[in-house]
């Protein structure tokens, strides 16, 4: 999962998304996960008391979504790191 995290954040950052994917596709498959997790508190109390933030934050602090989340995670960087 680490593997390429640094490289794709730099190529998002300057504007190439499809290196940025080439780079770790982990970290854009998870994104809406990070977003309800790390990115909710930080909006505005306005932003975070609508429907889709409650419900995207209730969905990201599920403990079935945070074991899923690690469990195909562990997956992915045997996947991605075993050569075959």
């Amino acid at each position: 999962m680490l593997c390429g995290t640094q490289r794709a954040t730099h190529e998002l950052l300057h504007g190439h998304i499809s290196a940025s994917f080439a780079q770790n596709q982990w970290l854009w498959i998870t994104a809406p996960y990070w977003a309800g997790l790390i990115g909710m508190p930080l909006l505005p109390v306005s932003w975070q008391n609508t429907n889709i933030a409650t419900r995207l934050r209730r969905w990201a602090t599920h403990p079935y979504t945070s074991w899923g989340v690690g469990i195909l995670t562990v997956i992915f960087m045997l996947w991605r790191n075993l050569a075959l």
